[in-house]
Order: C-alpha cells, then sequence, then structure tokens
C-alpha cells in the first residue's frame, strides 16, 4: 500500500490508516474473484437477483394497478439504487422516497399515488429485514447497547462496558 500511503499523504495519518484499512478490506474482498469459476457464479446470481428484485417491483406496480411496461420496473431498480448510494439517514430513508417519486412522475404516475408506491415498496423490503435481523439478535442474546458498545470499543474506548439482554 506504499503507492496510497503516497496519494493520502496529504491527509491526517488517521484519516490515512483509516482509508487504507478500508481499501486492504475491499481487496481481501475480492480474492473470492482469483478463480473463472467463482467469476462466472458471481456474475449469474448477481444477474438472477437484479431479475428477481425487477420483477418484484413490477408485480408490486401491477398490485397498485400501475400499468407500466415491465423495462419500468427495471429502469426504477437502478435509478434508486444509484440514489440510495447519495449518503442519507438511516434505512436510505427519503433518498429512495425521492428517487422512486421522481421517476414515477416522469411516467406519468401522480404523486399521491407514487408516494403510496414508494412508501409501500419500501417497507416492503425493510421491515422484514430487520425484524429477521432483531428477532436473530434476541436469539443470540445480544442487546443493541451492546452492539453500539462493541462498535465503541473498537474505536478505541477502553471501558469495557459489555451488556447483553
Amino acid at each position: 500500500m506504499g503507492v496510497c500511503e503516497k496519494i493520502l499523504s496529504f491527509l491526517p495519518d488517521k484519516i490515512t490508516l483509516r482509508i487504507i484499512k478500508i481499501l486492504e478490506s475491499f481487496i481481501a474482498g475480492l480474492n473470492v474473484l482469483e478463480k473463472p469459476k467463482y467469476i462466472l457464479l458471481v456474475i449469474i446470481h448477481s444477474f438472477l437477483v437484479w431479475i428477481a428484485s425487477g420483477i418484484t417491483i413490477y408485480l408490486t406496480l401491477l398490485a397498485f394497478n400501475i400499468n407500466l411496461p415491465l423495462y419500468v420496473s427495471f429502469f426504477v431498480l437502478v435509478v434508486t439504487s444509484l440514489g440510495i448510494a447519495i449518503p442519507s439517514s438511516p434505512g436510505f430513508i427519503g433518498t429512495y422516497h425521492f428517487f422512486c417519486i421522481a421517476l414515477l412522475s416522469i411516467f406519468g404516475i401522480s404523486k399521491e399515488l407514487a408516494v403510496s408506491y414508494a412508501i409501500f415498496f419500501h417497507a416492503l423490503g425493510y421491515i422484514p429485514i430487520t425484524l429477521t435481523g432483531l428477532i436473530c439478535l434476541w436469539k443470540e442474546n445480544v442487546s443493541l447497547l451492546y452492539l453500539k458498545d462493541l462498535g465503541v470499543e473498537q474505536k478505541g474506548d477502553t471501558t469495557g462496558n459489555k451488556q447483553t439482554i
């Protein structure tokens, strides 16, 4: 990482080390792609996930009596995915809705209907995942406070406060 250290030398050491750690973690994650077989599997699985997501959006649009062509659902998927890449509140609340509503309005969907759809579809994906996570934490006897303390501890806190349910 000598090259990165030189490029980032204008930053404070603490920030430089943090960026290098993130880059090292990213590169380590790419090690799975060393074999062509794995690359092909990642591409196939990614394609299947995007297809399933696009079809889910399409079916949900139909459930709201929004009769748009199938390609619009994939357009919604891509635009909202790019939109939530913008730093925002936890759970992408606001950013997801803005991009979804803006895109649907381009296709002639009223703002009221687009807002209803955006809220429902976001909740459809967000609530089950959040509840599943909370149930898993409960089953493992881990509290949110413990996870918060663990995060503080990793940032250099030496108090050692660990709490479980």
